[in-house]
């Protein structure tokens, strides 16, 4: 139990002056913990990513934290390669911290991302104690593709008005400079 010299406390209400009264103290020797990963920790598309989009991820604890934003961060793992997200931000009121990845062409996990063994980057509770590590299992709604469609087979109805076009996997036809195109 720590120690403290009673014989010059101040006081903010009453000044100073010796203590008589017990002193109470509670030490947080623990880090901050996630305590069901599957439920705490929430990924910002739940249908899946693409090359260029950010992984957003909120984490939530048992306790506020703290990092670095920018430095601190999260390991995520795609399919055997971990990439670091970044701390983008804490709250200490809802006990949670988001952390930012932009996924690039090379990253590819096609049965979901998983967060790595040993995950934290700098994270800590409001004293200093690191978090606790913990790992999440792949979920598969959160798969990435990054590979394009490739195109194949072309083919042209009688009289040319209609070709069809035949792709890999669908594709997103509402933002394109194309007219009259549609999945089928």
């Amino acid at each position: 139990m720590p120690e403290i010299d009673r014989t010059f406390v101040t006081n903010r209400f009453i000044g100073t002056g010796a203590v008589t009264a017990p002193i109470t103290l509670t030490v947080d020797k623990a880090g901050p913990l996630v305590s069901v990963p599957q439920a705490d920790v929430v990924f910002s598309a739940p249908n899946g990513f693409i090359a260029g989009e950010t992984v957003s991820v909120t984490v939530t604890f048992n306790e506020a934290v703290k990092g670095v934003v920018g430095s601190s961060g999260l390991y995520l793992n795609f399919d055997g390669v971990n990439r670091l997200a970044a701390l983008s931000s804490t709250n200490t009121a809802n006990k949670t911290a988001t952390f930012s990845y932009v996924l690039q062409p090379t990253d590819v996990d096609s049965d979901g991302i998983e967060i790595a063994a040993n995950p934290w980057v700098n994270i800590t509770d409001l004293v200093g104690n690191a978090a606790v590590s913990f790992t999440r299992a792949d979920d598969p709604s959160t798969a990435i593709d990054t590979v394009l469609p490739t195109l194949q087979s072309v083919a042209a109805a009688a009289g040319g008005n209609t070709i069809t076009l035949q792709f890999s996997e669908p594709i997103d036809t509402s933002n394109t400079a194309l007219t009259g195109l549609a999945n089928s």
